[in-house]
């Protein structure tokens, strides 16, 4: 196997894992929202899943854990907005301009109680 050969398949890897899209969490009770994107929407989901189960903030973005503190993770809904169709032929750097454009779409139709 050649090197450049072995880039390609590490890349097609790279891209086949990638789950990239937007996503908010929302304070139930008050309507404050956390939105970001991630590059694994799938690693978003876990993460928010286990600490709602453990009812606990150590993998929740750090915007969030005041609120989280405060209100209990019972107040908190995950809201996946947008995902990414990754093509086999775009490129990491490519996904992630896409997904930034993505976030910044976002932001702007949502641009009302966005956490800092």
């Amino acid at each position: 196997m050649t090197d450049i050969n072995r880039k390609e398949l590490k890349s097609q890897y790279k891209q086949t894992l990638a789950d990239p899209g937007v996503y908010r969490i929302i304070n139930k009770a008050t309507g404050n929202f956390f939105l970001d994107s991630s590059m694994s929407i799938k690693s978003i989901i876990n993460k928010f899943e286990f600490g709602k189960k453990t009812e606990s903030t150590g993998a929740m973005p750090k915007q969030l854990i005041k609120e989280l503190n405060e209100y209990g993770f019972k107040n908190f809904e995950l809201e996946i907005l947008d995902r990414l169709d990754v093509k086999a032929e775009m490129t990491e750097e490519e996904i992630k301009e896409d997904i930034k454009l993505l976030l910044k779409i976002w932001s702007e139709k949502l641009d009302n109680k966005n956490l800092p």
